[in-house]
């Protein structure tokens, strides 16, 4: 009999956003909506993001908090604008960071032509040479968690901090990182810092709520997203997030409401669509919920959780040749450090057949 635990929560919305790469420039302004749902059980933690997809995109240039001494100069390169400095050193010679914002555009390059590995060194030259550079560790980071190594795009954030890069994009990935690693409690912490003001910045009260969701703190979990919705009442991922704790709850009525507001915001939210299929297939519409996974899968491969749910449904409903291909897909492409038991399973069903 099949196991076809339904993946409610794709990996961190926060991560899925941010995985969309955007043309890295110059002139690009701080990205206004990077996070998404909160996730954990045995349909998956609440959603931000299929975390793995994570990608440096312009949001991740533009809303860094300069970095300290010389190399705020060097964030000037891809941010547009530096921090006064009262003197200059060698570091800051203009021939130098010209190569340094070269370096930035050739990684990301790099990674939009699937090529994420041969970035990963790039960004390890960077901080070797500019140690208080945000960008670098936030991009490296990025690219480490996509490539399925966790620990070390943890130890990669935890680096920023002990050089002293501490802003709240630091912080709000180091804490959402360690959230989907099972870490939630020591998550939590780290993000109640990162929200700490009066104007907090909504992707770090959105990692808060994931993280919070993860410890089992519902309620204040549900307290962070509806913090985000008094701000911006169309925020596609705190209404994914509110959703997902609505389907862990089984009331699904109320997931429905969540997920189909998330959509109607974000037609192009993947993880709006993986709930929907949830909801639709715990209503008895199988055919309802494999045409939401699809959509999930189409909009995202790296959608994982969709793209399970789909396989599964499919080979359950007896269309194998369907079935097949998002099998093979899942079994080569998610990272095994986050899905080695399915992807066992899903090889052992194809060895099957």
């Amino acid at each position: 009999m099949l196991d076809r635990a339904h993946r409610i929560f794709t990996v961190l919305a926060l991560l899925a956003s941010v995985a969309s790469v955007a043309a890295c420039t110059k002139s690009e302004g701080p990205s206004s909506g990077t996070t998404s749902s909160a996730s954990t059980t045995s349909t998956p933690p609440p959603s931000a993001s299929a975390a793995p997809s994570a990608a440096p995109t312009a949001a991740d240039t533009a809303s860094a908090t300069p970095p300290p001494a010389a190399d705020a100069a060097v964030a000037a390169t891809a941010t547009g604008s530096a921090a006064p400095k009262a003197r200059y050193t060698e570091a800051d010679d203009p021939k130098r960071l010209i190569g340094v914002d070269q370096d930035i555009h050739r990684a990301i390059d790099l990674y939009q032509r699937g090529r994420a590995a041969e970035a990963v060194p790039i960004y390890v030259r960077m901080i070797a040479a500019h140690p208080g550079m945000e960008i670098a560790y936030s991009h490296l980071s990025m690219l480490q968690w996509e490539l399925g190594s966790p620990d070390a795009a943890i130890a990669t954030l935890r680096a920023a901090l002990a050089a002293g890069v501490k802003s709240v994009v630091i912080l709000t990935k180091l804490g959402t990182y360690l959230a989907e690693s099972g870490h939630g409690g020591e998550a939590v912490p780290i993000l109640r810092e990162a929200v700490a003001g009066d104007s907090p910045d909504l992707d770090a009260v959105n990692a808060l709520g994931i993280a919070l969701a993860r410890a089992g703190k519902v309620d204040e979990a549900k307290a962070s997203f509806r913090r985000i919705l008094e701000l911006s009442p169309a925020h596609a991922m705190a209404l994914e997030n509110l959703g997902s704790i609505a389907l862990e709850k089984q009331d699904y009525q109320e997931a429905r409401t969540f997920f189909t507001r998330a959509l109607a915001s974000d037609p192009s939210s993947a993880q709006a669509h993986n709930g929907l299929g949830v909801v639709e297939l715990k209503a008895g519409n199988r055919g309802a919920a494999i045409e939401h996974w699809k959509a999930a899968v189409a909009i995202d491969p790296s959608n994982f959780y969709a793209l399970y749910n789909v396989a599964m449904e499919l080979a359950a409903d007896g269309r194998r040749d369907e079935a097949r291909p998002y099998l093979e897909r899942f079994a080569r492409t998610a990272p095994p450090a986050l899905y080695a038991a399915d992807i066992r399973r899903v090889q052992a069903m194809l060895a099957r057949w």
